[in-house]
């Protein structure tokens, strides 16, 4: 997918151009805007990781030209509401008439097929029309040697046909290779299949107990294969340290524009997160306040 956002972004900016993520947002996004010559500001979530629709309408003006959306959320596990979805599309429309200027989403879908409990992933592009989708088949199919991944225009799009074209000669001018020929045609016939699910469930399960009787914060993840509770002592790098103590591995918050968190990866091997129980519950009792 980072492919596809570099293409959509290089199309759809100018010099100067803001691009608003919402936290916490993979970093790399800081990256892809400034590849192409715009910069990225970051709205706030809300409690339960949603866009704080308030926070990202004070970032809109005119050098806005598009929202990233990231659903289901890398580092959180959130899955955005068709609510959350239908109130951004509505603000989208009102703000792109008043400013002058058509705001676009560009929406970073490599989890859409990694979710629980019977959900269903709420459609960016049904919601607003002016929607870039960017993806990969390395998350849905286990695949990320291979490095292939799309790029989708919306067709109710107003300029459908010129982001199309526009895509297509950015594509070029970058330098992507195309992905070998045998793969393109693996890939083609397993369109509709994903990874299996159920060993993600599980893997979910077992951690989501063992930082659950350690005493942790945190929200049950809708999807990826993530979770992201709250750093106790509010310190997220210390306590990132402390857990490599433990021969634990994490990312700090910080990493992802929302210190005081931590992200935890739980798509290793059942044994590598049932030994970690120990480390996790010592950690958490060495932060403890008083």
């Amino acid at each position: 997918a980072a492919a596809a956002m570099n293409i959509a972004l290089k199309t759809i900016l100018e010099p100067g151009d803001k691009v608003i993520a919402v936290k916490p947002y993979f970093m790399e996004y800081n990256s892809y805007a400034a590849n192409h010559g715009g910069r990225i500001e970051a709205a706030d979530c809300d409690d339960t990781f949603n866009p704080d629709l308030g926070s990202l309408e004070k970032l809109l003006d005119r050098s806005t030209a598009a929202i990233i959306l990231n659903s289901p959320n890398n580092p959180s596990g959130a899955v955005y509401s068709a609510e959350t979805l239908r109130r951004l599309a509505d603000l989208l429309g009102r703000k792109s008439a008043e400013l002058g200027r058509r705001i676009y989403i560009v929406s970073d879908e490599p989890y859409r097929k990694i979710v629980y409990d019977g959900l269903r992933v709420p459609s960016v592009m049904e919601a607003y029309p002016h929607t870039l989708v960017c993806s990969s088949y390395s998350k849905e199919l286990s695949i990320p040697g291979e490095r292939i991944g799309w790029l989708a225009v919306s067709p109710r799009a107003e300029d459908c046909e010129n982001l199309i074209n526009g895509c297509i000669l950015c594509n070029r001018i970058s330098g992507y290779v195309n992905a070998p020929a045998l793969m393109q045609r693996v890939v083609g016939r397993l369109q509709g299949e994903s990874v299996d699910i159920s060993l993600y469930r599980e893997k979910r399960g077992k951690i989501c107990a063992i930082l659950e009787r350690a005493g942790y914060e945190f929200m049950k993840p809708a999807g990826t294969f993530y979770v992201f509770p709250k750093a106790p002592g509010g310190d997220d790098v210390a306590f990132v340290k402390a857990l490599q103590e433990e021969r634990i591995l994490t990312v700090p918050g910080s990493g992802f524009g929302l210190p005081g968190y931590f992200r935890i990866a739980f798509c290793v091997e059942d044994r590598v997160i049932e030994n970690s129980a120990e480390g996790f519950a010592r950690v958490r009792e060495k932060f403890r306040k008083p």
